[in-house]
């Protein structure tokens, strides 16, 4: 799918194939990203060996076999 200025995309979850966005153009784009931070979300990214956590205020990523990759605390940046 092709998107022009002003249409908007969704991608279900649980989809064995990851999504993404590529521009083509030489112009920058703006993409407005919606989830809702659940709590102890999980985001598992099939075409590469990369898992994301949640708990509380801490995002944790992982390679699929558990290793460590980067653990990221939000209480660092204001997001208010």
């Amino acid at each position: 799918m092709i998107l022009k200025p002003g249409m908007a995309v969704g991608f279900p979850s649980g989809e064995a194939n990851g999504h993404h966005l590529i521009n083509h153009t030489d112009t920058s784009t703006v993409c407005l990203e919606i989830g809702d931070r659940t709590s102890d979300d999980e985001v598992n990214y099939p075409d590469d060996d990369l898992i994301a956590r949640a708990s509380s205020d801490v995002w944790t990523f992982t390679h699929k076999d558990n290793n460590p990759i980067l653990k990221l605390d939000l209480t660092a940046f204001d997001i208010s």
